[in-house]
């Protein structure tokens, strides 16, 4: 689906971010894309959605150059759920999951019939039902998440690019977002802090240090015990539930 070759990204202030990265995503999967912080896992993700210009290498979505695309053409293809969001307006929440069907209005100034279905679609499957008219800034932080996802679905994107889907939530709603992401059986890339989380929804792990691709491959295979302490310096286990059989990792 997407292909990233030789991608290297420098800051305006000479800082080389991104050094040399391959990376392939294939249909159907979820890839992960872990480091320490300062690595450049938001980087290259904003250079896989085209945000960055001033980019060395190439990068195939769909079988063609990404920058072939215009801006509502690749919206129409892929979405991207960011990390942090600021909206100069307290939008309601519906207005907020409307925003995702924009780059299909060709003009028109209100929504169809199918677009309309399509959201109410979304806002009963992220259970945010109750919550179509309450304003953004009013919501909890796990609302506010599934607001946030529920956007980019309608988009019906082939590709969904997350960064931090999980960030300052609690341990039952970081479950609930990535068990609705993986039960839609999209194609996915992901920015996620906790090993574990990546552990158990990432089908295929990059591991990033200094800008560079230190391991790639499957998770199970590439997120080892020594993997782990070198790139993100520090020790642990990969120990197994005796009530879920799951293998987990615990920092030592």
């Amino acid at each position: 689906m997407l292909e990233a070759t030789h991608l290297s990204f420098q800051a305006k202030d000479g800082k080389k971010i991104l050094k040399d990265i391959n990376l392939k995503i294939e249909k159907k999967t979820s890839v992960g894309i872990i480091g320490m912080n300062g690595c450049g896992k938001t980087t290259l993700l904003k250079c896989l959605a085209n945000l960055h210009q001033e980019v060395e290498g190439d990068i195939q979505f769909l079988d063609q150059s990404i920058k072939s695309y215009s801006k509502n053409e690749l919206a129409q293809k892929m979405a991207m759920m960011h990390q942090v969001n600021h909206f100069p307006f307290d939008f309601t929440t519906n207005e907020i999951i409307e925003m995702g069907r924009y780059p299909f209005n060709e003009g028109r100034l209100g929504l169809l019939k199918s677009d309309k279905e399509l959201i109410n679609e979304v806002i009963k499957l992220l259970q945010l039902e109750d919550k179509t008219n309450e304003y953004f800034s009013t919501l909890s932080g796990g609302e506010k998440q599934r607001v946030l996802l529920a956007r980019s679905l309608v988009q019906t994107p082939e590709l969904l690019i997350l960064d931090e889907p999980t960030n300052h939530l609690d341990a039952y709603q970081q479950k609930l977002i990535l068990r609705l992401i993986k039960e839609l059986n999209l194609t996915t890339v992901s920015v996620l802090h906790d090993l574990n989380l990546a552990y158990d929804f990432c089908d295929v792990i990059y591991m990033l240090k200094d800008g560079c691709v230190q391991y790639a491959g499957e998770t199970k295979e590439v997120m080892t015990v020594a993997n782990i302490k070198e790139v993100f310096e520090i020790d642990v286990d990969i120990l197994k539930s005796e009530r879920s059989k799951e293998q987990y990792i615990v920092t030592l």
